[in-house]
């Protein structure tokens, strides 16, 4: 069995998994092969259900510290793509043949995975996949995310079917194109809308870099995503400071890539409207979120001719579809505006929200949600 992996590894193709070849690494007559198989065939297919078995221990492995259905479902996610890239050519061999009669999952096995997915699918449909273990661990996980509140998804199998292709996918490109420059398998991140409430589906632009110091390399085909969250009615000292900041961080931004940079404010006082500048300064486009459809009314008098220009200068605006402003429109505005973006800058001082919608209630939000997020604050400085 060693010898026929290690033939398929090195070759890539189970064509080379001969009698012959396999007597000759292990250092045998090839007739001593039939005491234990009849054909090399029957040798490539127990290879087959040994790594099928070794993939879905890893994915009960790593599921089983997870303490959460959404955590299991990151878990699964995660488990799976590391099996695909440390052992590509083993993981390809999964599909390159039906499952072999025989397999190594048990009668026990398959009816207590019908007993787990029958509530789900249905006993047909349920007996159907139950022999395929990897993909009923990613079924119901999917469904108990479902079911705690922690996924939008509105059918588990169709959105299971769609998360295991696009796992599936990334590990056959990586596979296949190796001089594209992807991510180190480490880096991967899954970001699901199976897995996150509130999100919207995967864009392509998720697996990319990420900010001045992120791991991924500093390449983009699609604009990066940056939005903003802050602190309002801060002193001339601090705001200085901020300002600063603020251009800093974009201006590191728009050298990232060669697909340009999109900023995402709500235009309040304040940060909002530094940043929505400092990105405009830096060629960047605008995309504006708006609380509710009296939000102007209630910014300060004097911040109006600002809040028109760059309304105006936007290239897309985002309505939550809220009539009142107030802490719940503002924090709902927020947690849109943390949807569309791929980092969020926070002005923040590290204290807890002195009101519904605040600051940190945004932070934690985008942490949750695997949003990076980074901190731009003085150092020393106070609020008042």
């Amino acid at each position: 069995m060693t010898a026929a992996r290690e033939l398929l590894i090195e070759s890539g193709t189970d064509s080379a998994v001969t009698l012959r070849a396999i007597a000759r690494k292990v250092g045998i007559a090839p007739p001593s092969i039939y005491a234990h198989f009849d054909t090399p065939d029957q040798i490539v297919e127990a290879v087959v259900t040994e790594t099928r078995s070794l993939l879905v221990r890893q994915l009960e492995t790593a599921r089983a510290e997870a303490d959460s259905a959404r955590e299991r479902l990151l878990a699964d996610c995660r488990a799976y793509l590391a099996f695909g890239a440390e052992r590509p050519e083993l993981y390809a061999l999964l599909f390159s043949r039906p499952r072999p009669r025989g397999s190594s999952t048990t009668e026990e096995r398959v009816d207590q995975a019908v007993r787990h997915l029958a509530p789900i699918v249905g006993e047909t449909v349920a007996s159907q996949l139950a022999p395929a273990e990897a993909f009923s661990i990613l079924l119901r996980d999917v469904a108990d995310a479902m079911h705690d509140g922690t996924s939008r998804a509105e059918d588990p199998l169709t959105t299971a079917t769609a998360l295991w292709a696009a796992l599936h996918g990334l590990i056959l490109l990586r596979a296949r194109i190796p001089r594209f420059p992807w991510p180190p398998p480490a880096h991967w991140r899954t970001r699901s809308s199976a897995a996150s409430p509130s999100r919207p589906a995967p864009r392509p632009h998720d697996v990319r870099a990420r900010g001045p110091d992120s791991p991924f390399p500093r390449r983009s085909f699609h604009p990066m995503r940056v939005g903003i969250t802050g602190h309002r009615g801060l002193s001339a000292e601090v705001e200085r400071k901020v300002r600063a900041l603020i251009e800093a961080a974009v201006t590191s931004y728009a050298g990232i890539g060669n697909a340009g940079l999109v900023g995402v404010s709500c235009l309040a006082d304040g940060p909002d409207v530094w940043f929505a500048r400092a990105v405009l300064d830096q060629a960047g486009r605008l995309e504006v979120v708006l609380p509710a459809r009296q939000y102007r009314a209630d910014l300060p008098t004097w911040h109006h001719p600002a809040y028109d220009d760059l309304l105006h200068r936007a290239t897309r605006v985002h309505h939550t579809g809220l009539d009142t402003s107030g802490p719940d429109a503002y924090m709902a505005a927020s947690e849109l505006l943390v949807d569309q973006a791929d980092e969020l800058l926070a002005v923040w001082d590290g204290h807890p929200a002195r009101g519904h919608g605040g600051t940190a209630d945004v932070v934690t939000y985008a942490r949750r949600h695997d949003v990076p997020v980074r901190i731009l604050w003085p150092e020393g400085a106070t609020r008042d």
